[in-house]
């Protein structure tokens, strides 16, 4: 089955998409880039309020190939409360400095999901390679939300060869990347772990407006709820 993953940008937001059935609450800054970080207050007071209501990842910024920034963020992200650190992979030629960092963070007790982006062809990532360094799960995102969708940049067909050789090895898959609701149906199909929303969930589908409610769920209900999505780590 798969679950819905909703970024947010607020404690208001958070709440609204808890309240929505959102599967992971995902704390994510639109505005300071695709993986920007939200303030660590924001993200302690978010962790208070929803502990042990919903599963909650967080995004720690645009890095690129610095491991002493990224390894730091990581931790702090971490020591607030989320379950999951998402960390992205900007350069693949870095992929292999990347999971040896990350597998220390790992040894240390964070759960890790790296995020690849469909611009550089990360469908095609080394999974064996992720899932050896210890790391949770791997995704695929969008970098440029504005030349469209996921669907749009990635034939079907490879991004469900991507899921089954995630999850084949282990890991948790996920899909995102200014998805619509008409990707929905045919992304279930894949049987992906799953579907992370945050354009489709703003008013105008910009992302850095404010979430909807109703939009919301009318996305919640195209995708069947299930405990047995429950588990990014």
């Amino acid at each position: 089955m798969t679950g819905m993953l909703a970024s947010v940008r607020s404690v208001e937001e958070a709440q609204l998409m808890a309240g929505a059935g959102a599967d992971v609450i995902d704390l994510k800054e639109p505005a300071d880039g695709v993986l920007g970080a939200l303030p660590l207050a924001t993200v302690r007071e978010i962790t208070s309020q929803l502990e042990g209501r919903v599963q909650i990842s967080a995004t720690i910024g645009d890095f690129n190939d610095d491991l002493q920034r990224i390894g730091d963020a990581a931790t702090a992200m971490a020591k607030v409360g989320v379950d999951i650190v998402k960390v992205g992979l900007f350069d693949r030629l870095f992929l292999d400095r990347l999971l040896q960092g990350l597998a220390a963070l790992v040894r240390g007790g964070i759960h890790i999901v790296l995020v690849t982006f469909a611009e550089q062809d990360g469908h095609r990532i080394n999974v064996g390679k992720v899932a050896a360094a210890g790391l949770s799960g791997v995704m695929v995102d969008t970098a440029e939300k504005r030349t469209g969708s996921l669907l749009q940049k990635v034939p079907v067909e490879d991004l469900r060869g991507f899921v089954r050789e995630a999850q084949g090895a282990g890991l948790v898959s996920g899909l995102a990347g200014a998805l619509r609701a008409e990707d929905v149906a045919e992304l279930l199909s894949l049987n992906v772990d799953y579907l992370g929303f945050r354009s489709a969930l703003c008013k105008g589908n910009e992302r850095e407006q404010r979430i909807c409610i109703r939009r919301a769920r009318i996305i919640r209900a195209l995708i069947p709820e299930s405990t047995a999505a429950a588990g990014l780590r």
